[in-house]
């Protein structure tokens, strides 16, 4: 009875495993996607088309006295 148990038992969780390291590639793929993706996007970044940068300096908040007076 012994015997039987611990091979069932060994049985049971090879396939666990199995189906554990399935999920655990399926993932790596993914996120080896997100990798490559983002790598092409530095690459785009590096090359010069890179987004434009805009600064917003809000004068306002130096001076909470002329909240509603124009820029």
């Amino acid at each position: 009875m012994f015997i039987v148990g611990l091979f069932a038992g060994v049985t049971l969780e090879y396939f666990l495993d199995v189906k554990l390291m399935n999920d655990y590639e399926r993932e790596n793929g993914i996120l080896r996607g997100k990798v490559i993706q983002q790598n092409e996007e530095l690459k785009r970044y590096k090359s010069g088309n890179a987004p434009q940068v805009i600064e917003i300096h809000d004068k306002r908040a130096s001076n909470p006295d002329n909240l509603f007076q124009p820029f």
